[in-house]
C-alpha cells in the first residue's frame, strides 16, 4: 500500500469547482494599501433594551465611539461581551453556572443608516446565527425568589466595524478604545495580504474589562465571611458607609464603582432606589469572584485589610492577601469566543490617594485576519493584564490576560513578541491577587469561522489551501482532529513549494505566492504504518500520489480533509514449552485503535490439528465471558481499551518426539461508525512440545 496519500477533499475547493458554494464575504482589500496607527475601529453600544435573536438582519445602533462610518460592503464584528447565569448565596456556591458572553461572528453591511444597519449573516436567509440578549442585573427581589438557584446577570453586546486593508504597514502603534462598560475594549483589522508591524506593536493591554475602585469605607453591618454585599449608594459614599472591597468588572456583570483611567464613575445611579441591582447579584462588593472578575477584599469585624483578587485570563486569578478576595475563574483556551481579562478586585480598606487599593483592568481582545505575517518582520502583540493598585494596609487584585486570535493565510508562525500576562497585584501588608494569564485559542491557524470569511480566502492572493486532518471514532468521538501531522506540497517534478503542520485542532493552513499560477500542485499528507485512509474521492486522485490542484493568481482550495482510523495491535504469549498431554491457555491480547467491533480467528499449523477453543475475555479481566471455535464471535471496543482471547490448546497425548509449531491467530476489525474494514493483524507464538522417550 502507498503511504503517502493526499488529503481527502470532503467539501470541495471553494473558488476552484464549479457548482461549490462561494464563501460570504464583505469587500476584501476596500481601505487598500494603508499605513494605519492609533484607532482603527468604530464601536456601536447595544441601545438600551435591544436584544437579538437569531435570523435577524436589522440591528438597531447605540451611542458609537471611534474612527469610521459605516458603507455598503463594510465587514462588521458582533460580540456579546457579557451575559451569564450565576447562584448568588452568599457563601461557598457563589459563582457562574453558565455563559453565554464571548460569542462572536462576522457580518457585511448591507445598508447603513444614522439608526441602524441592515446586514448579511451566516444564519438562515442571511440573518444572524446566535442570539445576543441584553439585561440589566437582577433586582433583590429577584435573588431572593431564586435561593441557591442561578439568576440571569447584566448581558451587553456590541457592534464593530472593521477595516479590510489590501495590504498594511504599520506608522505608529494600533490600540483599541478602551471598555466603558458599553464597548470598546477590541482591536481588530482584515489584511488580503500581508500585515507588518514594522517594530510597532497592537497593543489592548489594559482595555478589558476594569478593576473594582479602592472605596474609602469606615463600615456598615456586612459580616467578615460575606462572599457579596450591596455597594454604598452616593450619600452612603460621601460618609464613608459601607464595607468591604469591590469587585472586579468581568463577563457576568458590572460593579457600581469602577476604577477607569484615574477615575471612579457611579456605573448604576438608578441602584439608589430600593430593590434596584447594583451590577451583580445581591451585590458588587465582598470576596466571591463572579466568572472570570477578582472578588473584593473583605473588611474583618475588628479591623484589619484584605486584598482584592486577581481578574482571570485563560489562567485563574489569585486570590488576595489576609484571606483577601478571591481569584477569577478561569476561560479555557479551547473556547472560541473572544473574552476581555476579568478586572482584579478592589483591596480593603481602599480609598485615599489616588484611590489607593483599586483592582487593574483586565487586558483587551486582538483579532487580526491576514494573508501574510512576513518572516522577518518585528514587534509587539499585547493584551497583558493591568496591575492593580497599591494601599498603605490593602492593594488591589491584577487584571487578567485577554485574548489573541491571530490567523494567517499562509499558516506560518507569529515572527512577533506575544504578551499575554496577567497583571501583578498591588503591593501592600495584605497584597493583591496577581492577575491570570490571557488566552491563545488560535495563532496562525484555523479559528472557528463564522460568518463572513477572510479577505485573503474570499479574493486570495495567490493559491490558499487549507483544510483539517481528523481520527475517526476516537472514545466516543466520531471526529477529533490531529496535531502536529506534517504536510508538503510539491509541483509535478517533486520540487518542495510549500510545508506545514496541522495545529491543535487538525487544521492547516498553506498560501503558495502568485508567481506559481499554472503550476500542478501535488498535496500530500503522509500516512504512517498503523493508519488506514477511511474516504477519499477518486475523481481527484492521481496515480497513487495525491491530489493534483492547479494553482492560481486568486485561488482557494478550502475544507480539504483527511480522516483516518488508527489500527489496532495483536499481541502475542511468549513462547511455551509444554508436555504430551496437557492443556494450555496462551493468552492473546489486542489494543484497539479506533472505537470498533473485533473477531478472531485461528490458523492452526500445517498437521497439528489439535483440539482448541477460543476464550473471550472483553476486559481482560481474567474472565472467560465466551466460548468459539475456530472463529469468535464479533466485540464492541473502544479505541485505547483492550479485548484478551485464551487459545485453549490440549496437546496429543502420544507425542514421541520434540515438535515445534507455530500457533496463529488473526485479529479481524471493522468501524461501524464509517463501514471501513481494518486490515488484518496476526500474531503468532511458538510452542515447543517435548514428547516421551
Amino acid at each position: 500500500m502507498d503511504r503517502s496519500l493526499a488529503l481527502i477533499l470532503l467539501l470541495g475547493a471553494m473558488l476552484a469547482s464549479p457548482g461549490q458554494a462561494a464563501p460570504l464575504c464583505a469587500d476584501p482589500g476596500a481601505e487598500g494599501v494603508a499605513s494605519p496607527g492609533g484607532v482603527i475601529n468604530r464601536y456601536f453600544a447595544a441601545p438600551d433594551g435591544a436584544s437579538l435573536q437569531a435570523g435577524q438582519r436589522d440591528i438597531p445602533l447605540g451611542p458609537a465611539r471611534g474612527v469610521g462610518n459605516l458603507h455598503p460592503g463594510d465587514l462588521l464584528l458582533l460580540w456579546q461581551v457579557q451575559g451569564a447565569q450565576m447562584i448568588a448565596a452568599n457563601d461557598h456556591r457563589y459563582g457562574v453556572t453558565a455563559s453565554q458572553a464571548g460569542q462572536f461572528e462576522w457580518l457585511r453591511v448591507e445598508q447603513a443608516g444614522p439608526q441602524r444597519v441592515r446586514v448579511r449573516g451566516a444564519g438562515v436567509d442571511g440573518g444572524l446565527l446566535h442570539d445576543y440578549p441584553f439585561r440589566e442585573p437582577p433586582g433583590a427581589r429577584q435573588v431572593t425568589a431564586a435561593g441557591a438557584g442561578p439568576v440571569p446577570t447584566l448581558a451587553r453586546w456590541q457592534l464593530v466595524r472593521v477595516p479590510q486593508y489590501e495590504q498594511a504597514t504599520l506608522a505608529g502603534d494600533l490600540r483599541p478604545l478602551p471598555w466603558d462598560g458599553q464597548s470598546g475594549g477590541l482591536l481588530a483589522l482584515d489584511v488580503r495580504r500581508g500585515l507588518r508591524l514594522a517594530g510597532y506593536s497592537l497593543d489592548a493591554g489594559g482595555a478589558g474589562f476594569r478593576g473594582g475602585a479602592g472605596l474609602a469605607l469606615h463600615g456598615a453591618l456586612a459580616t467578615a465571611g460575606d462572599y457579596r454585599y450591596p455597594a454604598p449608594g452616593r450619600a452612603e459614599l460621601a460618609a464613608g458607609y459601607g464595607q468591604h472591597g469591590s469587585k472586579g468588572e468581568g463577563f457576568a456583570g458590572t460593579p457600581r464603582w469602577v476604577w477607569q483611567d484615574g477615575t471612579v464613575p457611579d456605573t448604576r445611579p438608578e441602584a439608589d432606589r430600593r430593590g434596584v441591582g447594583d451590577g451583580y447579584p445581591g451585590g458588587s462588593m465582598a470576596r466571591g469572584a463572579p466568572g472570570n472578575a477578582g472578588g473584593g477584599g473583605n473588611s474583618p469585624l475588628q479591623g484589619g485589610a484584605s486584598g482584592g483578587g486577581g481578574g482571570a485570563g485563560g489562567e485563574p486569578g489569585q486570590a488576595g492577601g489576609a484571606d483577601g478576595g478571591l481569584g477569577g475563574a478561569a476561560v479555557a483556551a479551547g473556547l472560541p469566543v473572544l473574552m476581555p481579562g476579568g478586572g482584579g478586585g478592589a483591596g480593603s480598606p481602599g480609598g485615599g490617594v489616588h484611590n489607593a487599593a483599586s483592582g487593574g483592568a483586565g487586558g483587551g481582545v486582538i483579532v487580526v485576519r491576514a494573508g501574510q505575517f512576513p518572516v522577518d518582520d518585528t514587534g509587539t502583540v499585547s493584551v497583558r493584564g493591568a496591575a492593580g493598585l497599591p494601599g498603605a494596609d490593602a492593594a488591589g487584585g491584577g487584571g487578567g490576560g485577554g485574548t489573541l486570535l491571530l490567523m494567517a493565510g499562509d499558516g506560518q508562525p507569529v515572527p512577533w513578541q506575544l504578551q499575554y500576562e496577567g497583571g501583578a497585584g498591588g503591593k501592600a501588608p495584605a497584597p493583591g491577587g496577581a492577575g491570570g494569564a490571557g488566552r491563545l485559542p488560535a495563532v496562525a491557524g484555523e479559528m472557528g469561522e463564522t460568518g463572513v470569511a477572510p479577505g485573503f480566502v474570499c479574493q486570495p492572493a495567490g493559491t490558499l489551501i487549507s483544510g483539517r486532518i481528523e481520527a475517526l471514532a476516537q472514545q466516543g468521538q466520531a471526529v477529533t482532529g490531529l496535531p502536529g501531522w506534517p504536510l508538503q506540497v510539491t509541483d509535478a517534478a517533486g520540487r518542495l513549494l510549500a510545508e506545514a503542520a496541522t495545529q491543535g485542532t487538525g487544521e492547516f493552513r498553506l498560501r503558495l505566492p502568485e508567481r506559481y499560477a499554472g503550476t500542478d500542485l501535488h498535496v500530500r499528507a503522509p500516512v504512517p504504518m498503523g493508519w488506514q485512509l477511511a474516504a477519499r474521492e477518486p475523481a481527484r486522485w492521481v496515480d497513487g500520489q495525491g491530489w493534483r490542484l492547479p494553482a492560481g493568481t486568486e485561488t482557494a482550495y478550502t475544507g480539504l480533509r483527511l480522516q483516518l482510523l488508527r489500527e489496532g495491535r495483536l499481541e502475542p504469549p511468549p513462547p511455551r514449552v509444554v508436555a504430551p498431554g496437557a492443556t494450555e491457555l496462551l493468552p492473546f491480547r489486542y489494543q484497539a485503535g479506533s472505537d470498533s467491533q473485533v473477531r478472531f480467528h485461528y490458523v492452526p499449523p500445517a498437521g497439528a490439528e489439535w483440539p482448541h477453543a477460543l476464550l473471550l475475555d472483553p476486559t481482560c479481566r481474567g474472565e472467560s465471558l465466551y466460548q468459539d471455535l475456530s472463529q469468535s464471535r464479533w466485540l464492541p471496543v473502544e479505541a485505547g481499551a483492550a479485548v484478551c482471547v485464551r487459545l485453549r490448546l490440549r496437546v496429543p497425548q502420544d507425542t514421541t518426539a520434540v515438535e515445534e509449531a507455530l500457533f496463529t491467530l488473526q485479529a479481524e476489525s471493522r468501524s461501524p461508525a464509517t463501514g471501513v474494514t481494518l486490515p488484518r493483524q496476526e500474531a503468532s507464538v511458538h510452542v515447543l512440545v517435548i514428547g516421551h522417550d
